[in-house]
């Protein structure tokens, strides 16, 4: 008489096989869902660096043109270090003919952003060019134009 043993359950290599399915299928997952994290990560870094630039180059603009020209202060959560050079200045004419009151002047500004825990390196740098006008003549010293 044969007996023909029949197998229930699975073979060791087929527990091997599905294991090795399932770990690989486990780290795949973990590796994908890390590089999105990482990326949100950069990207919430990025939107707060533009943040701050936009924050500070307002400030800027709100600077007086006389006083010094370089300076610290506190923006928000940050702390800026900002220098001022003049770098055009030129005569604004009247109308219809003469020199005007007011000269057209083109500062550049430089500044230095510093985070709380950054003081020796700047959290970023960046420059502002802004145009205004000061007024350099007395109103009765400049040539009427009427």
């Amino acid at each position: 008489m044969t007996h023909r043993s029949h197998h229930t359950g699975f073979a060791m290599l087929e527990v091997l096989v599905a294991l090795v399915l399932v770990t690989s299928v486990g780290i795949a997952v973990v590796l994908w869902a890390q590089s999105g994290l990482s990326t949100v990560s950069r990207v919430r870094a990025e939107y707060e660096r533009l943040e701050a630039t936009r924050q500070i180059n307002d400030w800027v603009r709100t600077l007086p043109q006389s006083g010094p020209a370089s300076g610290e202060n506190r923006v928000g959560p940050w702390k800026v270090r900002w220098t001022r050079k003049i770098q055009q200045s030129s005569p604004q004419t009247g109308y219809p003919r003469g020199v005007s009151t007011f000269d057209a002047v083109m500062y550049r500004y430089q500044y230095d952003v510093f985070t709380e825990t950054s003081n020796d390196t700047p959290y970023l740098s960046d420059e502002a060019v802004i145009l205004l006008s000061r007024q350099v003549r007395a109103a009765s010293s400049a040539e009427v134009p009427f």
